[in-house]
């Protein structure tokens, strides 16, 4: 028979680490309430982000009801599709014709191009970030 746990224990991970004097991490929301979600979202410093131009957790947690947070995932999903699809179009129209210029103009084969175009880029800062 497998040892009981003990309520505050540490062995039962979640509630032992909830009453410590340490902040609480930002994936425990998961096992609070849903009507303190909001709450916790915006309380706990772990899950503040101080770049992007979207705060993704308040907008799951805050803005959806507890109800239809399964529609909040799906949105984000397809607002990361939606994402990748604009990176790629920019590449195809921007990038390659401008790296086969650059391969043609230097009389190098296309390949070629591609495997230099990072140590030019991080020389100029412009692949750096």
């Amino acid at each position: 028979m497998p040892p009981q746990l003990e309520i505050g224990s540490k062995s039962d991970g979640i509630r032992y680490a909830q009453h410590q004097d340490r902040p609480a991490d930002c994936w425990e929301v998961r096992t609070r309430n849903s009507s303190e979600w909001c709450h916790f979202i915006r309380s706990t410093p772990d899950c503040q982000t101080d770049s992007g131009f979207l705060n993704y957790l308040n907008g799951v947690f805050c803005l959806f009801p507890s109800g239809l947070l399964p529609l909040a995932v799906t949105l984000y999903g397809l607002w990361l599709l939606y994402l990748f699809l604009i990176l790629a179009v920019t590449a195809e129209k921007f990038f390659c014709p401008n790296l086969s210029a650059i391969s043609t103009n230097l009389r190098l084969a296309h390949n070629v191009a591609v495997s230099f175009r990072s140590p030019i880029s991080r020389g100029t800062g412009w692949g750096s970030q």
